[in-house]
């Protein structure tokens, strides 16, 4: 073995070493890349489906605001109406109060009809 062929021998290893040392962080950087990928494409399917629910979510909140408008229409037009109801409470008796709740869903359908 001559003398030049034991630096020959020190830079072979030295570069194989560094060589795999490279390989090692590719691989690494490939699965961390893999990882962020899977994790990127869990948040685009929730962000899909999220979509997905949206009108529906925007229906039900439509619905509820509806209903509470409703609700407090209502409640308005008893209290509105209350006086009269008393007279004719009182005119007609236990008639009148058998029949207060369809008298008030009438009044509500025909203001409803005609816009308030």
């Amino acid at each position: 073995m001559d003398e030049n062929a034991l630096p020959k021998l020190a830079d072979f290893r030295k570069k194989a070493i560094k060589d795999l040392d490279d390989l090692r962080q590719r691989y690494i950087d490939m699965v961390k890349a893999e990882e962020e990928a899977k994790a990127e494409q869990s948040k685009i399917q929730k962000f899909e489906r999220a979509v997905r629910l949206l009108p529906g979510l925007l229906k039900v909140e439509e619905n509820l605001l509806s209903s509470a408008q409703k609700e407090e229409r209502r409640l308005q037009l008893e209290e509105n109406l209350q006086p009269l109801f008393a007279v004719l409470s009182k005119v007609l008796g236990s008639r009148f109060d058998e029949n207060r709740q369809k008298i008030l869903a009438e009044l509500e359908a025909k203001l409803e009809l005609y816009g308030d």
